[in-house]
């Protein structure tokens, strides 16, 4: 790229990085300004409800996003409609979109992507609400579902890594799991538990579905036929040993297919489903393709790339 883009827009979640997330902001926009790029701070929340006046006001600007993968997942729609090229500044907890696109929390790596050239990859929606890594029905909504109601009721000021440990102790005990009907291109198959996978990374440094790529045109569905507190138990077992790590596609009773539009339903009762960590409701769960694709500057970079 030759010349350096009129206007950065810095992208701010303010309670990301423990609450830090007006400060980093700062500080990459300090950091960039030495290298010669005006930046607008703009806090996340105020972008998405008027993103076309930002775009009007900077329409030749790239953005970076400063959060986590909930601020990604809540800028999508805006940076999508657009077509603003951007990338991420990782300052959530698990951070898995900038993981999937090499993207690190330093400023020196920050400027090498906001100078590279964008590629397009996709996103999906759940029931109209936004998605980039995947959706799931499972323990692990379960376990959203659990964090989100104590951080509902004032149990924590925010989620991190650690309040997943209780709450997955919690909803493991109870588990009780549901059939599900998972329809995928029309084609109807039932299992009790299921993953849509967008991209390879998951939470824990695990990858339930490896061979998903945001570059494919399809997403990749994981089908778990069992799901009960004994296959939970072998996969956290996997995951102690380190076997799931190396190799996504260890875990038990795999059933992997590729498809565009997908429905999640419960043969008995409604259950939680899950979307980049965020709880998405309960089922039943329509799953497509977004026709408007990202801008993103980085490269995917696969989990079983050398």
């Amino acid at each position: 790229m030759g010349d350096l883009p009129p206007a950065l827009l810095l992208l701010f979640n303010p309670r990301s990085g423990r609450s830090r997330g007006r400060q980093i902001a700062h500080s990459v926009a300090e950091a960039l300004g030495e290298r010669g790029y005006h930046s607008h701070l703009i806090e996340a929340q105020a972008y998405a409800r008027d993103a076309t006046a930002f775009h009007v006001a900077h329409p030749h600007a790239r953005a970076v996003v400063i959060g986590g993968d909930g601020t990604v997942r809540l800028l999508l729609p805006s940076l999508s409609a657009g077509q603003i090229p951007f990338c991420m500044f990782p300052a959530g907890n698990e951070n898995l979109f900038a993981r999937c696109f090499g993207m690190l929390g330093d400023t020196d790596s920050l400027a090498k992507c906001v100078a590279s050239a964008p590629n397009g990859v996709k996103w999906g929606t759940a029931n109209g609400q936004p998605f980039f890594t995947m959706v799931s029905v499972g323990l692990d909504a379960n376990v959203v579902r659990s964090v989100s109601l104590a951080r509902e009721q004032g149990a924590g000021k925010g989620s991190t890594r650690w309040s997943y440990i209780p709450a997955t102790l919690h909803e493991f005990i109870r588990l009780s799991p549901r059939k599900l009907r998972i329809t995928i291109d029309g084609i109807a198959r039932e299992a009790e538990g299921v993953i849509v996978a967008n991209s390879p990374y998951y939470g824990g440094g695990i990858f339930p579905a490896v061979s998903a790529d945001p570059r494919s045109a399809d997403f990749t569905c994981r089908l778990f036929p069992r799901a009960d507190r004994s296959f939970y138990a072998k996969w956290l077992a996997d995951i102690a040993f380190g076997s799931v790590k190396r190799n996504g596609n260890t875990l038990p009773s795999p059933d992997l297919i590729a498809g565009r539009e997908v429905l999640i339903e419960s043969l008995d009762g409604d259950c939680p489903t899950q979307a980049d960590g965020d709880d998405s409701g309960n089922t039943p769960l329509r799953i497509s393709i977004s026709p408007s694709p990202l801008l993103v500057l980085g490269t995917f970079r696969s989990p079983t790339a050398p």
